[in-house]
């Protein structure tokens, strides 16, 4: 079942909590969290974008923004141990259509690193250490125009942009910059796969002799519209297409020389489907390209090509008759037997039995009536529980006749833990 996209007015949601690994209270500000010793923190949102705020408390604060569906609890977690402060957005505990952007006011002292997939990340001041990583969003770090930092910034896709004080030709647009400012001492890496990167100041005026030949985001993202290429989706307000629209293909072919690096973007994903039946577990078959609907972040994506796997298998049963199941042999058989009966013909099975050692039943064959007979011969079980040597086994010499073009597999039928490894 679908359903349309239904926004709510946005909300401010407070995370009141109090654990024993940290003291955490709700201000204005929002949750207020202690920082650990170390001034490690780790921010990690999957719905939304993340502001990053440097201020002169010694306190974290938290607070989070929500729009579409209200969660039922608060939309984000926080742990803390002696060495890191965690806070994160989990798309298990947030809808789909749910978009959770997260406001972090952070010490000077702090080592700060963002995680964010696809809302843009926006840093304000210069902590001790800074890393950002965004595989969507874009990156804005602004930084007193007085601060000591060495900065690595770079976007894969749209490009960097600076209004720093830089020397004149030190930085003149691009897909990565390097620069020092002032001394240099505190690390700054930023990164974003398919976002821009804005670099800039603030506290002083802008050195206007400096050459600024950088682009700003707005204009980046323009320019890119004009030539096709797809804007990115972010949670609710995306409205571009998605991954399923296949890269334009080159005119002509083009020309390497040796030694060059060669790189691809694709933004074609493959998905692997099973479809079972609820009521008797079984696979359903004949379904077709129409049958299936993909979305994401609640935008349907168009399906470029649909393929359905009917190779057949090579299934290896492997077998504990461990001293453990001596009193359930009947029901090991009866098992094995119910499997071979359920296989495609197409499929070929092999049984082997294992305790401190395997023993081959029957190597990889399409008779089931000798697959019967040899499961039916089954002994009483005797000896220990030799589970990943069996397996192994199972791989090298069972499976070493198996070169055609079948699915491999083994299915396992055990009642408990290798017993012969040490504790």
């Amino acid at each position: 079942m679908f359903y349309s996209r239904r926004l709510l007015s946005p909300i401010f949601v407070l995370l009141l909590c109090a654990a024993r690994a940290f003291s955490s209270a709700a201000d204005d500000n929002g949750v207020r969290a202690d920082l650990p010793p170390g001034g490690e923190i780790r921010i990690t949102n999957s719905r939304g974008s993340v502001s990053v705020e440097v201020w002169g408390e010694e306190h974290v604060t938290i607070a989070a923004k929500v729009r579409g569906e209200k969660p039922r609890r608060s939309p984000f977690n926080i742990s803390r141990t002696e060495q890191l402060l965690t806070v994160s957005v989990s798309p298990r505990e947030v809808g789909m259509l749910t978009r959770v952007d997260l406001v972090v006011r952070v010490p000077e002292r702090a080592r700060v690193a963002v995680v964010s997939e696809t809302g843009a990340v926006v840093v304000h001041g210069l902590p001790a250490e800074l890393s950002v990583e965004s595989v969507h969003g874009d990156i804005r770090a602004e930084f007193p125009a007085s601060a000591d930092a060495d900065i690595v910034a770079e976007s894969v896709n749209k490009g960097v942009s600076s209004t720093l004080r830089l020397p004149a030709g030190a930085f003149g647009g691009g897909k990565v910059l390097r620069a020092r400012l002032g001394a240099g001492g505190r690390s700054v890496r930023l990164v974003s796969k398919r976002g821009a990167v804005a670099l800039s100041s603030y506290g002083e005026p802008r050195d206007t002799s400096a050459r600024d030949t950088s682009v700003p985001i707005e204009e980046t993202r323009r320019r890119s519209e004009a030539t096709n290429v797809k804007p990115v989706l972010i949670g609710a307000e995306r409205t571009g297409t998605g991954a399923g629209t296949p890269a334009t293909p080159l005119e002509g072919p083009e020309e390497i020389d040796e030694g060059d690096i060669v790189r691809v973007d694709t933004e074609l994903v493959t998905l692997n489907v099973s479809v079972i039946d609820r009521g008797t577990n079984r696979g359903l078959r004949g379904l077709a390209e129409g049958d299936f609907k993909l979305f994401e972040d609640g935008s349907e994506q168009r399906l470029t090509h649909f393929e359905s796997a009917n190779a057949p298998f090579n299934l290896v049963l492997l077998i504990d008759l461990s001293l453990s199941t001596q009193d359930k042999l009947a029901l090991i058989r009866e098992s094995a037997l119910r499997f071979v009966e359920a296989a495609r013909p197409m499929d070929r099975i092999g049984v082997v039995t294992f305790t401190h050692e395997p023993v081959i039943v029957s190597r990889l064959t399409s008779d089931r009536a000798l697959l019967r007979e040899r499961i039916n011969a089954i002994e009483k079980p005797k000896g220990s529980t030799n589970v990943y040597d069996s397996v192994a086994f199972v791989m090298d010499e069972v499976f070493k006749e198996a070169k055609d073009s079948r699915r491999n597999a083994i299915v396992l039928m055990s009642d408990g833990l290798d017993s012969t490894m040490e504790n």
